[in-house]
């Protein structure tokens, strides 16, 4: 029974329940999210629990799923040797904490609670459960991280260092100027002027039987404006460094929302030198991380080659610093030569 819970591997009908329990973690996050939906999403479905489990068909799949993973879990730690160990383990508390909240909002259903939603959100925790198929990818990515320590604390620090900088030049560039009345600082986003119409529809604005139009202009006022031009103001979005600092970061991952944006000419060349900048700050500790990772992928995929032949074999290739190539050497050699006597004995 243990094994057939606990250990997918171990027998066919081991693989069939631990695929049904997969197929309903993904059904039940397919769910979860089509529940969002304008046209599904019900936001009244009763003050009783009939209602909270039934009222509509999505809550109805959820609670078949939630019904199912109670009885899994509740079979696995029935069957456990040692409860505390298992409560323990950080798998089976995610599997606690997924199911848990449905059952509280069934007791205190038709009370208004703070924060009540914040419970449903956790009942997603479950899809931590599917890191059980993949030990191998997890293994393999937390191993990379560790190794990759030092170009990833050389990433943050370089990276904060140029945000900090580029967010105070540029707060100093694009604030504008300051707005007694308001008690805001302001910047100048245009121009406007009148100019003579030459035919309907143009300029834009035209209208048949129109001698001018009152035109915008983003950079300079034309030569062909009949009046003199007026400045476009707005409140800056770098009305401060913390501000201006959402920007630089942006920026410097090439991101760029667009919400905030310099106009300019000297903010917008000091955009292009963040951009720059930001790509080679982040782009050089990010090739360590990758040559790590294809040195922790190789050498995973040795040790499972190794482990089919010798048994017990992979505690020794991470045995020792991962950052010491020389142990990683050494206990190389080591699983070499155990593979080679265990194959001359076999011959």
């Amino acid at each position: 029974m243990d094994k057939l819970l606990n250990e997918p591997g171990s027998s066919k009908g081991a693989m069939t329940l631990a695929c049904f329990i997969l197929f309903l973690i993904v059904v039940s996050t397919v769910n979860f999210c089509v529940d969002t939906l304008p046209n599904v999403y019900k936001a009244d479905l009763g003050n009783d629990a009939m209602s909270q489990m039934f009222g509509q068909p999505t809550a109805t799949v959820e609670t078949i799923c939630i019904a199912c993973f109670t009885i899994e879990f509740c079979l696995r730690l029935g069957i456990a040797k040692k409860r505390i160990q298992f409560m323990r383990d950080t798998l089976n508390l995610i599997d606690l904490v997924a199911i848990v909240p449905f059952y509280v909002e069934l007791i205190i259903a038709g009370v208004e609670v703070p924060g009540l939603s914040v419970l449903r959100v956790m009942r997603l925790a479950r899809v931590f459960r599917l890191f059980k198929v993949s030990k191998g990818s997890i293994t393999v990515l937390t191993r990379t991280m560790s190794k990759s320590a030092k170009p990833l604390y050389m990433l943050v620090f370089l990276t904060m260092i140029a945000t900090v900088l580029f967010a105070s030049i540029l707060y100093y560039v694009e604030r504008g100027t300051y707005d007694e009345q308001t008690g805001v600082w302001i910047r100048v986003v245009g121009h406007r002027c009148e100019v003579k119409c030459q035919k309907a529809g143009y300029p834009a604005g035209c209208v048949p039987g129109a001698d001018k139009v009152e035109v915008q202009w983003a950079d300079h006022c034309p030569k062909g404006c009949l009046n003199e031009c007026t400045d476009i103001f707005e409140q800056s979005p770098f009305e401060s460094i913390p501000q201006s600092a959402w920007w630089s970061l942006v920026t410097m991952t090439t991101l760029g929302y667009g919400d905030m944006f310099p106009v300019s000419v000297l903010g917008k060349f000091l955009g292009m030198v963040t951009v720059m900048t930001g790509i080679l700050v982040i782009a050089l500790p990010i090739t360590v991380v990758g040559s790590n990772f294809n040195s922790v992928y190789s050498r995973e995929g040795e040790a499972l080659d190794i482990t089919r032949e010798l048994p017990g074999a992979e505690t020794l290739v991470w045995q020792g610093s991962s950052d010491s190539s020389d142990g990683e050497e050494k206990m190389q050699k080591r699983l070499r030569k155990r593979t080679v006597r265990r194959r001359r004995g076999a011959l």
